[in-house]
């Protein structure tokens, strides 16, 4: 564990020191190198990477040497202390094993200033590896990552930590060493087992975090390198959580300052670029920036918008603008111009691939359906929901229950996913949506009651009819498509066998609403003057483990799928090969976002998935930044959250959402009865030519925040 004051571990501890007896690379925790001095006294450089301090190409012989001379009397120093602190750990040990823990805190402490004495930035005794990642943060502290000793990156790694807040992370080992020992925050991950199930909210002291409630960011389970350091002591399972923003009864908008002007002047658009030119002029300077967007046809229209104070962003304005914007468009007789870019034949619904429902639901992964034109005028709205279908009881959906009984709200926890769909059909009435975003989760506790692979393309079920289309209901809702991703409960939520292809076939149904021809495919929809490009994704791998592992939250898991367990042809074809099938089926969808985000010309793009982008981080960082992804749409989290602005938004200027209030299961803390909470809910977004305004609905329909969202343009094609 790498405590040296856990008692009941300490037969088992792994302090760095301890290591420093050892040679060659440990695949535990942190992978080690040791350099140490042949009989003849020169130094092995056998196990030295190419290019490091020791082995650099084109050195200075002498330099070298010189080198290896104060190394190798440093690594006869690091060789002595290791060799101390082994003799301390033995001692310690025997001494715990006999009961005489009243000494053995002085044999740690002995251990411990062993330890501390070897903090030289320029001793080579140990080289810890943790990948480029890390590697490049080391090299800002301290300049070369080699230079270090491990109890130097250990050191580095707790400052880490500490900037991170540890009063944030949960931590824990196994058995013993677990929850019956002083590990920070445990409670919040479930207990003595290698894989706890965190809570994805939990409470925390206003001290530590204003609105009383931090969010789980990252939940690391037998990766190998990640480790957390705390206080001196080593965890390798660890959760980081993260403040909930303050943000959730107030309004994020733009601001503009200052004298500006606003001028639209020969704005082309054209098959392959877009260019605006924003101009800001003061009394001493000016300055201009261009950037590219793209759509079709060719236009020429001039406007100007100028201001002269601090103006918040507010619905009202921005329609103002799009009113405008789309007064350019019109010919005489409202017709629109072919500036406009709605091409003549461009369908008004959905069109699927082919007539009837594929024999393998993976058959149509990756199409970019045919383009989708809505011609009237604005505004242009769309619902967004997730996490939505309950379980069937007495005839009607009802929530799964995972709330414990002292916490569950009558009125609201019992009948959230019907409450949502109230306010939904309300909302309706007078802000219809054209289309409905579903990020997945769609029917608990396991998906549709049917074995994947069934021959039959369409089998009846009663979860469709009573859980879907006997819910969403009433004017403005009848007969809007929802555009949809698989969740984690959609594929069985412990299991890979219930009915998830049935879900693509269903899509077929003659009349139906239900579009989701593949697991990841894309649309592109033309509004006059502007496009959107969506990409929807399934990310259902990070809910996959081993066949071994027990966990409720894996997919693959053997405790959970029957032996004989397959989906047929399609895959998964067998219980072990699961895991590989979704780790495959990630990896094609990494390249395929690739190229589609690269040869978008839409004025938005926005990615729709189940899992919010805490899973798979670092690749959506880079994948916002290179592409520009405007807005990322998830569920998995049970509550309703906008993240737009840094430091809660990793992804920043991208901002996501996570609409995972649906009510389909109970909401990750009690709501309020009187809908003053963000646990169920919806929201809406409305579009416009330059913005996005989302809007977060409560299960009351009270609004609970309201934020507006600019476009981002790409870095250049070679950004990091």
């Amino acid at each position: 564990r790498g405590c040296p004051f856990h008692h009941q571990c300490a037969l088992a501890v792994s302090c760095n020191g301890l290591w420093a007896m050892t040679s060659g690379r440990s695949r535990i925790f942190i992978r080690l190198q040791q350099v140490m001095p042949d009989h003849d006294g020169s130094l092995d450089m056998s196990d030295q990477d190419e290019g490091s301090p020791l082995t650099s190409r084109g050195a200075n012989t002498e330099a070298v040497q010189g080198r290896q001379k104060e190394r190798l009397a440093k690594s006869r120093l690091t060789f002595a202390r290791g060799a101390s602190i082994g003799v301390a750990l033995i001692l310690a040990a025997a001494l715990i094993v006999m009961g005489r823990t009243d000494l053995t805190h002085n044999v740690l402490g002995h251990l411990w200033s062993v330890r501390v004495g070897s903090t030289d930035h320029n001793s080579v005794g140990l080289v810890a590896v943790r990948g480029e990642q890390d590697s490049e943060k080391l090299h800002s502290h301290h300049g070369k990552a080699g230079d270090l000793t491990a109890w130097d990156k250990g050191t580095l790694r707790k400052e880490e930590q500490r900037s991170n807040n540890h009063h944030l992370t949960a931590y824990w080992d196994v058995g013993a060493c677990g929850p019956m020992g002083p590990d920070h925050n445990v409670e919040w991950c479930g207990g003595q087992v290698y894989n706890a199930r965190c809570n994805s909210t939990v409470l925390v002291n206003e001290s530590l975090c204003r609105t009383g409630r931090a969010n789980l960011v990252s939940q690391r389970k037998f990766t190998e390198g990640d480790v957390v350091y705390i206080e001196g002591c080593m965890y390798i399972y660890f959760a980081q959580y993260r403040c909930e923003p303050f943000t959730s009864t107030t309004t994020t908008t733009t601001t503009s300052t200052s004298t500006s002007t606003l001028t639209m002047t020969t704005l082309t658009k054209t098959s392959t670029t877009s260019t605006t030119s924003l101009t800001s002029s003061t009394s001493s300077s000016t300055t201009s920036s261009t950037s590219t967007r793209s759509t079709t046809t060719s236009f020429t229209t001039t406007s100007t918008i100028s201001s002269t104070t601090t103006t918040p962003e507010t619905e009202e304005r921005m329609m103002k603008r799009a009113q405008e914007f789309e007064s350019h468009l019109k010919l005489e007789g409202g017709r629109w111009s072919p500036a406009a870019g709605l091409p003549p034949a461009c369908p008004s619904h959905f069109q699927l691939p082919g007539a009837t429902p594929p024999a393998l639901a993976t058959q149509h992964n990756g199409k970019h359906l045919p383009d989708v034109c809505f011609v009237k005028e604005g505004p242009h709205r769309v619902f967004v929901i997730s996490d939505w279908g309950g379980v069937l009881l007495n005839g009607g959906p009802r929530p799964a229950d995972l709330r414990s009984k002292g916490d569950f709200v009558k009125g609201v926890d019992d009948i959230a996913q019907l409450l949502v769909a109230e306010q939904m059909r309300q909302r309706a009435t007078t802000r219809g949506p054209d289309y409905i975003i579903n990020g997945g989760d769609s029917f608990y506790w396991g998906g549709l009651d049917i074995t994947c692979g069934t021959p039959d393309r369409i089998i009846p079920s009663p979860q469709l009819q009573l859980n879907f289309e006997n819910v969403y209901t009433g004017p403005g809702i009848d007969g809007k498509p929802w555009l949809s991703v698989l969740g984690n409960h959609d594929y069985g939520g412990y299991q890979f066998n219930k009915g998830w292809d049935q879900l693509i076939s269903y899509s077929w149904k003659p009349g139906g609403r239900w579009i989701m021809p593949a697991q990841y495919w894309r649309q592109t929809i033309l509004y006059p003057g502007f496009s959107v490009d969506y990409l929807f994704l399934d990310t259902n791998v990070f809910d996959t483990m081993d066949v071994n592992i027990e966990d409720n939250h894996n997919i693959c898991g053997k405790h959970h799928n029957h032996k004989n367990a397959t989906c047929g042809a399609q895959g998964p074809e067998t219980l072990w090969k699961c895991p590989e099938w979704f780790n495959d089926l990630w990896l094609a969808q990494q390249k395929w976002i690739e190229v589609h985000l690269g040869e978008s010309k839409a004025d938005w793009q926005i990615v729709v998935t189940h899992f919010p982008p805490t899973w798979f981080q670092d690749g959506w960082i880079s994948l916002a930044k290179r592409h520009g992804i405007d807005l990322l749409i998830a569920g998995h989290r049970h509550h309703q959250q906008v993240f737009a602005e840094w430091p809660e938004n990793p992804l920043y200027p991208t901002p996501w959402l996570v609409s995972g209030g649906g009510g389909g299961i109970t909401s990750e803390a009690p709501p309020s009865k009187d809908g003053n909470d963000d646990e169920y809910g919806f929201f809406e977004l409305t579009f416009t030519q330059d913005t996005i305004q989302i809007v977060g609905i409560s299960h009351a329909g009270k609004i609970r925040s309201t934020t507006f969202v600019k476009q981002r343009f790409p870095h250049s094609a070679d950004a990091k």
